[in-house]
């Protein structure tokens, strides 16, 4: 249910700002994610910068519902990298993801991501993406003064919905 109000939100508040007709070099977009993978799930604010007409850069800082009822605050900030190849009305390409995700729960927990998948995209301005990406990912916590560390593959499912703006 909050999920929904956030995203009733963002589209209520985004009619105000100009919208490009394509996106193009140095455009915007901001949006919202919410993504599945192996050890949890986030909401996520998403801000995109397109550093040339099928080059995007993103940075996605989120948190995790599943925690947050659990009493738990899990944070996560992803980069990624994708190149887009226009197809009619679709935009398909490869996608690099790096991020951390952690939380508290007595002990700090720690997951260091590292990914590669494809994004799916269509829309303008407003713009609905899929992706899907595989890679490993580190888990590193403390527990009775040893340091434990675990590798182990993780996938990435994301939905969004963002949207250009000048």
């Amino acid at each position: 249910m909050i999920r929904t109000f956030f995203v009733f939100l963002f589209l209520y508040f985004s009619f105000g700002i100009t919208a490009q007709v394509k996106t193009g070099v140095g455009t915007w977009n901001i949006g919202l994610t919410y993504e599945l993978q192996k050890f949890n799930q986030f909401s996520s604010l998403r801000f995109q910068f397109n550093s040339s007409k099928n080059n995007q850069v993103a940075l996605s800082i989120g948190f995790s519902p599943q925690k947050a009822r659990q009493t738990v605050f899990a944070s996560s900030l992803m980069v990624d990298y994708s190149k887009r190849f226009p197809l009619k009305k679709l935009g398909l390409g490869p996608v690099v993801h790096v991020g951390m995700d952690s939380y508290v729960f007595g002990t700090r927990f720690n997951y260091t991501h590292a990914s590669m998948g494809y994004r799916m995209s269509m829309g303008s301005p407003f713009q609905f993406f899929q992706e899907l990406s595989f890679g490993p990912t580190l888990e590193t916590f403390e527990y009775l003064s040893q340091a434990h560390r675990n590798l182990t593959w993780n996938y990435h499912f994301k939905l969004g919905l963002q949207y250009a703006i000048r």
